[in-house]
């Protein structure tokens, strides 16, 4: 069935909308009920003590926040619809403007009952709250919201943001990084000279019989570098093989001398190879 003319006039003037007419907060017809503190659903008629003080966005897919104030210096921030980051979320800014706008605020607190879908938006959202918070020395209430913000948010908090975390450091003239490199080569080379003598005066004493040392500690260095050293010993030497072989095979199949990949593997290990490795193991 169509609508006439007059059934628009007739619904327009039911709503209170008309020409020079301001719209019935109280009739449910009016496009304004919204804001009608008595109506099912306001935020302001299902919190009692709390006026409403603004509101940004209006559709249940969209983000959006209502702004409560009490008389007891709380600001409540209403959150509803989804907020994800594909979304058009609020800025901090609206924020800043009603702390700035109303009596002084002392609480930030939230209502998340009518929040959708939520991921990393809304923790952007929380945090920059939460400096805002700091900032003017505003007690920031996050027991409104759903567990898993609650906790992520406390996580958040525990571990501080490193600043300059990414800001590359000053490049020093060239004459102090001469500097420091010859400072640390001289310290390099103190260092190693200190262990030659210590060794050599070590051989020294160890040949005319002065060292002294327990006989068990002695037998069981040599156990270690003996015995139990053979088997990671036998697997490096056979895989280090392998690749020689490997590598070699390559090569001298291109002249027809396969038949010497195997004095290649035994002289390469047994001269250059066997004594590297048992210098790396030792250390």
């Amino acid at each position: 069935m169509k609508r006439t003319s007059k059934g628009r006039g007739h619904e327009n003037r039911a709503a209170g909308i008309g020409k020079g007419r301001q719209p019935d907060p109280f009739n449910r017809n009016s496009r304004s009920c919204r804001a009608c503190p008595m109506m099912p659903g306001n935020a302001a008629g299902r919190f009692p003590g709390f006026s409403e003080i603004g509101e940004t966005g209006s559709l249940s897919n969209v983000s959006a926040i209502t702004f409560l104030q009490s008389s007891k210096e709380i600001l409540l921030l209403k959150l509803s619809g989804p907020w994800t980051l594909g979304s058009d979320l609020p800025s901090v800014e609206e924020v800043s403007e009603q702390i700035s706008a109303r009596r002084p605020v002392r609480t930030v607190a939230f209502d998340a009952a009518e929040l959708g879908n939520w991921d990393a938006g809304l923790l952007t959202f929380l945090v920059k709250v939460r400096d805002l918070c700091r900032q003017r020395q505003i007690e920031m209430d996050s027991r409104g919201l759903p567990d898993g913000v609650h906790r992520l948010l406390a996580l958040a908090s525990a571990v501080p943001e490193i600043k300059d975390a990414g800001k590359k450091p000053d490049r020093q003239p060239w004459f102090a990084r001469v500097g420091d490199q010859a400072l640390a080569a001289i310290h390099s080379s103190r260092e190693v000279l200190d262990f030659i003598g210590d060794a050599t005066l070590t051989s020294a004493r160890l040949v005319l019989g002065r060292v002294r040392m327990r006989r068990s500690d002695l037998l069981l260095v040599i156990q270690e570098c003996g015995a139990d050293a053979l088997p990671i010993v036998t697997l490096i030497s056979a895989l280090i093989g392998l690749i020689l072989a490997f590598v070699g095979a390559v090569q001298l199949e291109l002249f027809g001398a396969e038949i010497y990949i195997a004095s290649l593997v035994a002289i390469g290990m047994t001269r250059e190879m066997g004594a590297m490795m048992a210098a790396i193991i030792m250390a």
